[in-house]
């Protein structure tokens, strides 16, 4: 099943880290509405900075940054991780953005 929201399509993998994380798809729009798509058809990897999570409530006591994994349109996966440079080394032809 694909689900759209603005712009994007999530996969049912990533409903499931969403809700699992317990983050709506209301509280979730202030990110979205923030991605620009990826070229090229491309993967992209989405950074959202604590301190953007806290000023619109996303996450109320995170000190953790949100990791958004795109591919095209269809936003895969989401995770929080407490050191995400070390995707800056792993992955390779990939676009970085950086919501804060």
């Amino acid at each position: 099943m694909r689900t759209p929201i603005l712009n994007l399509i999530k996969t049912d993998h990533e409903i499931f880290k969403q809700w699992s994380y317990g983050i709506t798809d209301v509280k979730l729009h202030p990110v979205i509405s923030r991605i620009e798509l990826p070229k090229n058809n491309s993967k992209k990897i989405v950074f959202v900075l604590p301190s953007f999570l806290s000023k619109f409530k996303i996450k109320e006591t995170v000190k953790d940054t949100l990791v958004l994994i795109l591919k095209n349109k269809m936003m895969v996966t989401m995770f929080y991780c407490d050191h995400p440079n070390y995707l800056f080394k792993k992955e390779k032809e990939v676009e970085f953005q950086m919501i804060y």
